[in-house]
């Protein structure tokens, strides 16, 4: 049931690939339920590796109780520039690509 999110990270000046840059997905929404189980302070984290790419296996919202919710995306880049998204829906699918 869960959704394969990925994308690559880059530099912004050099564009080369940003090794290192931790990604996160959350959902601060509580209580937060998968079937019959409660979900307290979903998150999942990955580094991005040597070609900047990263993937995190997460629930789509859909299939959560409630099923408006929104994940949070938020990029430490290595430079120190944060990204944040606060309102990504994950569709239903085995994987998705994460457009920012």
């Amino acid at each position: 049931n869960l959704c394969r999110v990925y994308n690559w990270v880059f530099r912004a000046v050099t564009g080369q690939p940003d090794s290192g840059a931790i990604v996160q997905m959350r959902i601060k929404t509580v209580p937060l339920k998968y079937g019959n189980s409660i979900i307290n302070g979903y998150a999942r984290r990955d580094t991005a590796d040597v070609n900047g790419y990263f993937y995190l296996d997460v629930y789509p919202n859909s299939i959560l109780t409630p099923s408006t919710t929104k994940y949070e995306v938020i990029i430490f880049k290595t430079d120190g520039t944060i990204y944040k998204d606060t309102a990504v829906t994950v569709p239903a699918t085995n994987c998705w690509q994460l457009i920012w």
